[in-house]
């Protein structure tokens, strides 16, 4: 998944959230009945909100009230400063508890995801029975995704979905899974995972992302067509979002069986509707490729050149180069082709492109445009 959907749940209610076919929110029961309009963000504001007058029996009690009064209008700054008082003020151990668990989903919001996971950790181990420590579970799994701790994920996950068979945020839960196990390998894992997927939630918020990941496990377990029939499904499902993503993996899926005609149209399909995505630097280097199997090097060489101007992360760009020198030798263009694969060569001081740049140097000294074709990265990307 490029990017997973990382709840921070606002509430327009104070007692409960709401579920609906495309959101999930969870039911949490704060101790307060009033009912407030969501206010949005307060983070910039100087002063404190006011909030309605409440009726407390303790200090704590109080705290709790209106720190949940400032969770409901968003204004997570002040609803983290309540709870904090809160804890140090101590009080009811129950109130504590939620208190705390309010407080890290408030840390959460703020995207303070270090100190939220530390007081979900505690949340859990002091209070094992709580109503909330399946969620707590499952957030501190939806955090270590989002930090990229992929290990910690799965173990939260894990302990959730096993703890909820039937919950509805396995929506979320099951395709988290799925491409956790796709980033360590696990391809049956996540094969089963996504079909998981998309057989509970078919509709479901991730039910593309369920589908893009399983196109990319057929793809790596060698079942090309069914993976290209999910790739075809989702570029005619524009708001999908994988769009792009799939028109790429088409078009590569072509190259590799030299079907050139055809990996054009995919990738001239994405530089047509999608030339300020990321995406683009791969689909250059893509496109280039096919002009230099079909012969046509100095069409290769400007797909390679516009992909450089487009400033391409270090890795793509690192690649781009390389492939721009292949095609300036093949043009007998040498003192070209020698300076960009001097700048591979120190790009790639960290990587293992070095020693393929070192053998390609030797052989344009060696016997000018004579070089051996292999040596490309056809899996670079």
């Amino acid at each position: 998944m490029r990017a997973l959907i990382f709840k921070k749940w606002p509430l327009s209610r104070i007692q409960m959230r709401c579920f609906d076919s495309k959101k999930i929110f969870l039911h949490l029961q704060v101790a307060v009945a009033i009912i407030l309009p969501n206010a949005g963000s307060a983070g910039c504001a100087m002063d404190e909100p006011k909030v309605p007058q409440i009726v407390a029996s303790s200090e704590a009690e109080n705290l709790f009230r209106v720190g949940s009064v400032h969770y409901s209008r968003g204004e997570y700054e002040f609803a983290v400063k309540r709870f904090e008082k809160l804890l140090e003020a101590g009080g009811e151990n129950k109130t504590l508890a939620t208190g705390r668990f309010y407080l890290a989903e408030s840390l959460v919001a703020l995207g303070k995801y270090e100190k939220a996971s530390q007081h979900l950790t505690k949340f859990i181990k002091e209070n094992p029975n709580h109503q909330r420590v399946h969620q707590a579970q499952y957030r501190l799994g939806e955090i270590a995704l989002h930090t990229g701790d992929t290990k910690s994920a799965a173990r939260h996950l894990q302990i959730f979905l096993q703890a909820n068979p039937d919950h509805p945020l396995l929506e979320y839960t099951i395709p988290y899974l799925a491409d956790v196990e796709l980033k360590e390998g696990k391809l049956d894992s996540a094969q089963k995972l996504f079909q998981l997927s998309l057989a509970k939630f078919p509709q479901g918020v991730l039910a593309d992302e369920s589908r893009i990941g399983l196109a990319r496990v057929l793809e790596k377990t060698e079942s090309e067509n069914e993976a290209a029939r999910f790739y075809r499904m989702l570029i005619h499902r524009p708001d999908s979002g994988r769009v792009a993503d799939s028109l790429l993996q088409l078009g590569k899926m072509h190259f590799r069986r030299q079907e050139y005609d055809r990996a054009i149209d995919y990738l001239s399909q994405f530089r047509s509707k999608f030339e300020n995505n990321d995406l683009i630097h791969p689909v250059l280097f893509w496109l280039g490729r096919i002009e230099f199997e079909s012969g046509n090097f100095s069409g290769a060489e400007e797909y390679f050149l516009v992909g450089l101007k487009k400033k391409p992360n270090p890795k793509t760009k690192t690649a781009l180069r390389y492939e721009l020198t292949r095609s300036l030798a093949k043009q007998n263009q040498f003192p070209a082709a020698l300076m960009h694969l001097e700048q591979v060569l120190r790009e790639s001081l960290d990587s293992d492109w070095g020693d393929d740049a070192s053998l390609l140097e030797i052989q344009i000294f060696q016997n000018t445009s004579q070089f051996d074709e292999t040596l490309t990265r056809c899996d670079a990307f």
